[in-house]
């Protein structure tokens, strides 16, 4: 395996007709609603994944844990 695969559990989510299938991915650091372009039957499961991120991605720059940033929207917010 190389370093940019790694293996995830899927689970398929309910859908809408207008949209692309979608599907929650669950890793060892947390999950993220995807959209989903293999067979609908396939969809829940483990799967080897490769992850692409986009060149502007800038980790801890444009870019932080989701968890993090709802936290600290709370705080803005009731602050």
């Amino acid at each position: 395996m190389d370093d940019e695969a790694m293996f995830v559990r899927t689970q398929s989510l309910p859908q809408t007709s207008q949209r692309a299938m979608t599907v929650r991915v669950h890793t060892p650091i947390g999950s993220v609603v995807v959209r989903w372009g293999g067979a609908p039957q396939e969809a829940d499961g483990q799967h080897l994944v490769e992850w692409t991120v986009d060149d502007d991605v800038h980790w801890g720059q444009n870019t932080r844990l989701a968890f993090l940033s709802r936290r600290n929207s709370d705080r803005k917010a009731t602050g």
